[in-house]
């Protein structure tokens, strides 16, 4: 299994290519800012892990 952040890397990336795949309109735009958000929670938690590990 993969550590958090990679697992977390992988599904921000899966949901983005499955809303682009939707045609446009609103629920498109609001699977991308779902997408959007994954990817800030993994940034997040790489962070987070970085600075753990120099504490």
């Amino acid at each position: 299994m993969l550590p958090l952040p990679e697992r977390l890397k992988q599904l921000a990336e899966r949901a983005k290519q499955a809303a682009q795949e939707l045609p446009p309109g609103e629920e498109r735009d609001r699977c991308l800012l779902k997408a959007a958000q994954a990817q800030n929670v993994f940034e997040f938690v790489r962070l987070l892990e970085a600075d753990l590990r120099r504490n």
